[in-house]
């Protein structure tokens, strides 16, 4: 029994350990994205921009749409010179060309999440952008033969952003989002849809 007992305290006493030394690894880790975080925003502030252009769909469903508004709010960080994160939400209303709409406009809401390379750090700052999202497809009205979708997106973005003083920048960027899963726009009918858009940025940093 006091065998037993001592190796049940040795098992206690390493399992103990073990979880102590889960616990430092995992507060280090948390401690250095707190201080990255803290870092970034030190560094550049949060950049919270508006932004309203216009765009279309691409692809074969292109032959059912006209341009439209393109419009969307973006808040970045700037944690390096050349390297920078952002959240977006993209919003695209374009007409419906079908004989048998009523009234009816394609709409597509989008959220996204992406890294912006900079070319050349400064005052005026051309980038590259690349990342993931979600967009909802639809329509509103009556549009007979078309339904919703649920996309997964990949944008694809160039632009050029301007910093006018401290707190304020203009920018320019066109964005391309290829589309995965954006059959259910034709029941019955599969089409393929991607997106583009071309939109201004006016923005402020946040410090």
């Amino acid at each position: 029994m006091k065998t037993l007992i001592r190796g049940r305290g040795r098992l206690d006493c390493g399992t103990a350990r073990a979880d102590a030394r889960v616990g430092w690894l995992g507060g280090l880790a948390a401690a250095a994205v707190l201080f990255w975080a803290q870092g970034a925003f030190a560094l550049s502030g949060v950049q919270v921009s508006a932004n309203a252009g216009a765009g279309n769909f691409a692809r074969d469903f292109s032959s059912n749409t006209g341009a439209g508004a393109a419009y969307g709010a973006t808040v970045a960080v700037q944690p390096y010179d050349l390297i920078g994160v952002e959240l977006a939400y993209d919003g695209l209303t374009a007409g419906n060309n079908s004989p048998l709409a009523v009234d009816s406009r394609f709409v597509a809401n989008g959220v996204k999440g992406a890294l912006k390379l900079n070319l050349a750090p400064g005052a005026i700052e051309p980038y590259l952008l690349g990342g993931a999202g979600y967009y909802r497809l639809g329509s509103t009205g009556t549009a007979p033969g078309f339904g919703t979708a649920n996309a997964f997106a990949v944008p694809l973005a160039a632009g050029v952003n301007a910093h006018i003083s401290d707190t304020w920048l203009i920018g320019a960027r066109f964005t391309y989002d290829l589309m995965f899963h954006t059959q259910d726009l034709r029941p019955g009918n599969p089409t393929n849809a991607d997106l583009y858009t071309a939109m201004i940025h006016l923005g402020a940093i946040i410090r």
